[in-house]
């Protein structure tokens, strides 16, 4: 209760420029009490310090499309047409019916990563959970991949080494990201 006197005082005593700064961009860094006497200060003064204020004051915003957000749609956008363009190339040279199922699966895999990509531009809500979806089904179908390969020439291919260090890496970013649930709603994660 002191300690609130104590804070109400200070704060009174600052520049209103000064109270918003601190409130808005470096809010982070402020205890929830110190937090809580600059708004109650800023009240009083008929101010408020919320988002609009945040960004007036310079504040990074954790909305949109930038950053690592925009890594993943670009190196999604950029797999999805390879792949589309490389299985569907690969359709016409391969005769084991299998392998045509398989590259048949790679190419439709990589449109629909594409449409991912276009809904997570959009900011559509469900575009993370889709995207998810689109990093699982590539680790099933190059573990479908390897062991068809596998099994038909011997060889291993590392295919699905790849699929598991890339989708893992996605996956966790989506769904820990603040950015994420930020731009496309707080249930946002997969």
């Amino acid at each position: 209760m002191r300690q609130d006197l104590d804070l109400a005082v200070a704060y009174a005593r600052w520049d209103t420029e000064d109270l918003v700064r601190a409130a808005t961009t470096k809010a982070f860094e402020l205890t929830p009490e110190a937090l809580a006497a600059m708004r109650q200060e800023l009240e009083r003064r008929g101010c408020t310090a919320g988002p609009k204020q945040a960004m007036a004051a310079g504040a990074p915003s954790m909305t949109g499309i930038g950053g690592t957000l925009l890594l993943l749609i670009v190196v999604l956008g950029v797999v999805s047409i390879q792949t589309l363009l490389t299985w569907v190339g690969a359709l016409g040279a391969l005769h084991h019916p299998v392998s045509r199922l398989i590259a048949a699966a790679w190419a439709g895999i990589g449109a629909y990563g594409l449409v991912c990509c276009a809904l997570l531009v959009l900011k559509n809500r469900r575009a993370p959970r889709l995207a998810a979806l689109w990093f699982i089904a590539v680790v099933v179908l190059g573990a479908v991949n390897s062991a068809h390969n596998d099994s038909v020439t011997g060889t291993f291919t590392p295919l699905l080494l790849f699929a598991l260090l890339h989708s893992g890496i996605w996956l966790t970013y989506l769904s820990i990201s603040k950015r994420v649930k930020a731009t496309y709603g707080a249930t946002a994660g997969w």
